[in-house]
Order: C-alpha cells, then sequence, then structure tokens
C-alpha cells in the first residue's frame, strides 16, 4: 500500500508535481525515500499513483500516473457542528469524524461550553485542528482533506448554513429517534457541548429549519454523540457498509 500525500493544484503541472515543504522533509529525511519509490497522490479529489524522479534543494518531484477510478469520498456532504469540547476531546472528536468522512467541521460556541477562547487563541486552535484533520485523512487515504471552519456562535453558524443543508441536531431531551426518509445529500449534524444544549438554543434551531432528533434512551456524552450521530447517518445516507442479512 503506497503512501497518501495531498497535493495542491499550482504545484501539478501536466503529468509532473512538485512537494515541498514539511511533506518534502518528510518524504527525504524521515522515510528516506530515493528516485523510483511509489506515492499515492491525492489532487482536487483525484488519486493519482506517483513515482519519484528526483529529490533535490528541498523539494521533490513526481511522474504522476493516470488517475484512478477510486470513489473515496462519501456521496453525503456531512459538516459536523460540535460544540467546542474540553482537552483532547475536541483532537479526538475531530480525528474520528474525519476517519468516518465528514466534509468539514465547525466548532460552535454555545451557551454551556465550558471552553472560551480569545480571538488568537482561536485561530491557533483551528490551525491545530486542521493538521489533525490533515494527518487523519492521510492515514485513512481520504481523497479530501476536510475543513476546519474557525469557530462561531450558535447564531453565526445557523445563519451561514447553505440554504440546500438539511440541519439535524442530536438532543438528549428529545426521545425521537425516527428522522424522515427523503435521501439528503447535504446535512449538518449539530452536537452539543458537555453541558448539552439549551432550550434557547433549541428554539433557534427550530427557527431555522432544524430537525432535533434523539440517540436513545441513554445520556450520551458531546464525543460519543457525535460519532454515534456521523455514523448512523453515513449508514443511512452516506457510504457505510449497510448489512441486511444478519
Amino acid at each position: 500500500m503506497s503512501r497518501r500525500f495531498f497535493l495542491p493544484p499550482e504545484q501539478k503541472n501536466g503529468d509532473m508535481a512538485r512537494i515541498a515543504g514539511e511533506d518534502a522533509h518528510h518524504l527525504t529525511h524521515v522515510l528516506r525515500l530515493a528516485p523510483g519509490a511509489e506515492l499515492s497522490i491525492s489532487c482536487l479529489g483525484l488519486i493519482y499513483p506517483a513515482q519519484i524522479e528526483d529529490l533535490s534543494r528541498g523539494e521533490v518531484w513526481l511522474r504522476l500516473g493516470e488517475p484512478l477510478p477510486e470513489q473515496l469520498e462519501s456521496p453525503l456532504q456531512l459538516t459536523l457542528l460540535l460544540g467546542l469540547l474540553k482537552g483532547e476531546k475536541m483532537d479526538w472528536v475531530i480525528e474520528k469524524a474525519v476517519e468516518l468522512g465528514v466534509a468539514g467541521i465547525r466548532p460552535l460556541f454555545c451557551r454551556r461550553c465550558v471552553v472560551k477562547l480569545g480571538q488568537a487563541q482561536a485561530q491557533a486552535k483551528t490551525a491545530r485542528w486542521q493538521k489533525i484533520a490533515e494527518a487523519a485523512a492521510k492515514q485513512c487515504r481520504r481523497a479530501l482533506i476536510p475543513q476546519i471552519l474557525p469557530p462561531l456562535t450558535l447564531p453565526e453558524a445557523l445563519s451561514n448554513l447553505p440554504a440546500d443543508c438539511h440541519l439535524l441536531t442530536a438532543w438528549e431531551e428529545d426521545k425521537n429517534i425516527s428522522l424522515k426518509i427523503e435521501k439528503y445529500t447535504n446535512i449538518a449534524l449539530l452536537i452539543g457541548p458537555e453541558g448539552g444544549i439549551c432550550e434557547e438554543e433549541i428554539s433557534l434551531i427550530r427557527h431555522h429549519g432544524g430537525e432535533i432528533f434523539g440517540l436513545g434512551p441513554r445520556i450520551l456524552r458531546s464525543e460519543t454523540a457525535a460519532i454515534a450521530g456521523i455514523s448512523i447517518l453515513m449508514h443511512r445516507f452516506g457510504d457505510v457498509m449497510v448489512i441486511d442479512n444478519y
């Protein structure tokens, strides 16, 4: 299994490509690859087999083959709206959400968030979370790196949702465990922080057309609810395996 690297489109020219920066350092000084070594390159959602042609002056030059007919991205465009979590929980959810196939993640400042971030802290955290997302995308061989969007307040995030995006909110107070059966292709899944989502926020979500549902009779931690919700939606509308007879 060849190693997967993501390539900005401006670094591709026909069947040649250039890798620079941290990835070039990793290829040259960590993996110690030589000309002739084979890689897997993702560019604009396409996967190319590639072979190293040259390593010099901190850059790696590759020759690309024809793009492969792999379908690695889910047909469901799923964005996770996640109330800010304490400590390493946020890192863990981002990593696992990327592995499960989300298209993007928007951290939220909710009423009951314990975590408080200033503007500079939010920028630094977002950059860190993006690196976690990139590492997870490489590890699970995604074709695209999901974008970690800057944190917003809940009203701001709801106002920024695309018109064709169906908003679903998992709420521990709602005992309705059924969802509408339409075939969605663009969903935003909202999961609250450790303290949960308050009634005023639920009213705002409903005002924006959001559908509220429950994840069962047990109260789940936010990080558990996020992974359970993503898995359920990917099973129903995305690319997670469905087992019919068992």
